[in-house]
């Protein structure tokens, strides 16, 4: 079971790159000032549903990182403070969705905690990716789980702190473009 979740998983994190690599496409072409129905399709389709997305996205966010907890693969310090960044999203986003649409302080509170979240996963991912940074955290120390430590990869990249960055990325691309698209 875990095995057949961990591909799912997987899988939804390569959609979320695949996506994310089409979102910075159409910052680029519309910064160049260049149109096509795709790229209106694309951009009407984020107007229209990037909202429920985003709360899609980040329940699912959610969801994994309790079933890999309640599976026995402890969160560190680092991965504890991008859980911290990631969860009131379920909130923001679901004032949002009840509302019918982001006010600008929501929206504002939103990109933050996804920014925030987005360092402090690239950090993560440079200590396990032996970038030579140091943490600074005695995770090991207080004999918690070490941030330097891989729990497990999927498709031989994607750890824990790929997928915090990928989600928080993609929550702040879809936040960015719908806000642009409406100003």
């Amino acid at each position: 079971m875990e095995a057949i979740i961990s591909s799912l998983v997987g899988y939804g994190i390569i959609v979320m790159i695949v996506l994310i690599v089409l979102m910075v496409a159409l910052l680029a072409v519309r910064y160049y000032h260049v149109e096509h129905p795709l790229i209106e399709q694309f951009k009407a389709i984020l107007d229209q549903y990037g909202l429920v997305i985003m709360f899609g996205a980040v329940a699912l966010s959610i969801a994994g990182s309790l079933y890999y907890s309640s599976i026995g693969y402890a969160p560190c310090v680092l991965c504890w403070w991008q859980r911290m960044m990631i969860y009131p999203q379920i909130v923001i986003l679901g004032v949002a969705l009840w509302v019918g649409g982001f006010s600008k302080q929501l929206r504002t509170v939103s990109l933050i905690l996804a920014s925030i979240g987005i360092v402090i996963a690239i950090w993560h991912v440079g200590l396990q990716s032996s970038w030579g940074l140091v943490s600074g955290i005695p995770c090991s120390a207080t004999g918690g789980i070490s941030c330097e430590s891989v729990s497990f990869r999927i498709f031989g990249f994607i750890t824990i702190p790929i997928m915090s960055f990928v989600v928080q990325l993609f929550i702040s691309l879809i936040n960015g473009i719908t806000f642009r698209n409406r100003s």
